[in-house]
């Protein structure tokens, strides 16, 4: 039997889709669920936005390289302390699209997610193709509460 690839996960993608994560681990989506609920993954969100019949979950790309390095992830870090290193520290706006990549999502529903008020939008877009602009703060409230225990 081949040894398992050492795969360097990328920083500017901190949250991973189900799908990531089946490719990832060697399992279903079932498992992943699973993983979840029983909290060998203690790092999961549900981003879905309203206008969605079906969960949207990211888990945390750190939870999984832990998994992979060591068989099971820590839960020591504060949901602020995982929060805190999804987003850069320094900033308190972020456009549209670098959430879309944070959140391994498309722009198109981080525009929903804002449009619905899950996101709050800071000013008037001055072009209908300008990137949204959404606060810190925002971010933060939607997290906390999107997440899976």
């Amino acid at each position: 039997m081949n040894p398992p690839l050492a795969i360097t996960l990328p920083s500017r993608r901190p949250l991973l889709s189900v799908w990531s994560v089946c490719s990832l681990l060697d399992c279903d989506s079932a498992d992943v669920t699973k993983k979840i609920e029983d909290g060998t993954l203690p790092f999961a969100w549900d981003i879905h936005s309203s206008r969605s019949t079906k969960r949207h979950v990211r888990i945390l790309a750190r939870s999984v390289a832990e998994i992979q390095s060591n068989g099971k992830a820590s839960a020591k870090a504060s949901l602020s302390a995982v929060i805190d290193s999804i987003l850069p520290h320094s900033r308190e706006r972020f456009r549209a699209c670098e959430l879309a990549r944070f959140f391994s999502c498309d722009l198109c529903h981080m525009t929903h997610l804002v449009r619905e008020g899950s996101l709050c939008e800071i000013g008037k877009r001055k072009h209908t193709n300008q990137t949204r602009i959404v606060t810190r703060a925002s971010v933060i409230k939607f997290l906390t509460a999107r997440r899976m225990l």
